[in-house]
């Protein structure tokens, strides 16, 4: 008795109406912060200002001119990991992951990716606008008797 091949198992097989899978892609952002340990910059003052245009612009009146430059900072300065917590999150809010942190020199890097937005590709089998146009066209290129 002789013994006939089987066909293979249909689950290993790959089934040409399937579409493949499609490719994901990334898009990155870079953010880096200065730690070197130098003091902080001092706010703007309208004096600073001033002596920077070379006297063009008396204090008086670039603090008048421009207010919310030169208002009294705040007592209640938010903790720079508070800070950058807030940072970090409204990132995550947009879509992006933190994947790595590192060191260069006197800068700390944060790296972030996020799927890109693609446009699903048009699989429902209807035409285009162009298609439409085209569809039931009929050509004819009848000689004249």
């Amino acid at each position: 008795m002789s013994q006939q091949p089987t066909p293979a198992d249909p689950q290993s097989q790959p089934d040409p109406t399937t579409a493949p899978a499609p490719v994901q892609r990334w898009e990155y952002r870079v953010v880096h912060i200065n730690i070197n340990n130098d003091a902080p910059p001092q706010p703007a003052t309208p004096e600073a200002a001033s002596k920077k245009l070379q006297g063009s612009l008396s204090p008086e009146f670039i603090k008048r001119e421009f207010p919310q430059m030169y208002q009294q900072p705040s007592n209640q300065q938010k903790h720079p990991a508070a800070q950058l917590q807030h940072f970090l999150n409204l990132l995550g809010n947009e879509g992006w992951e933190l994947v790595e942190t590192c060191q260069v020199g006197g800068l700390l890097m944060f790296f972030f990716k996020r799927l890109v937005n693609q446009q699903p590709a048009q699989t429902t089998g209807q035409q285009t606008a162009k298609g439409k146009d085209e569809a039931g066209t009929i050509e004819t290129n009848e000689a004249e008797s």
